[in-house]
């Protein structure tokens, strides 16, 4: 698997990925390194954290790798890889398996 930047993955996520609406990837900071267009990269990245947190809060002996949230009209996803995490807003019921894998393969494009 070819190494690219964080922009690069994340363009390629967008046009390969009809469920994701909206993604940011972060560094192991929590700094915003990628967005979509027209999204506030900062408030996913704490949307992240915070889920992370409380993901954490619930399992102290485990590391947290996947977090979904299924909202009324929305689902959040967050996917951690070895050095960055994935933020993604989809509509409300997608094929999670499917938007995981993706998010995933993003991640791992950026790691290799």
């Amino acid at each position: 698997m070819r190494r690219v930047d964080a922009g690069e993955a994340l363009d390629e996520l967008s046009r390969l990925s009809d469920e994701i609406r909206s993604a940011a990837i972060v560094d192991a900071a929590g700094s915003v390194v990628a967005q979509t267009p027209g999204v506030d990269g900062r408030r996913l990245a704490r949307t992240a954290a915070e889920l992370l947190e409380v993901a954490a809060d619930v399992d102290r002996a485990r590391a947290v790798a996947r977090i979904e949230v299924r909202l009324t009209e929305r689902t959040v996803f967050v996917v951690r890889g070895s050095s960055h995490a994935a933020i993604a807003t989809t509509a409300a019921e997608p094929p999670a398996a499917l938007v995981v894998h993706d998010l995933r393969t993003c991640l791992a494009r950026i790691d290799a």
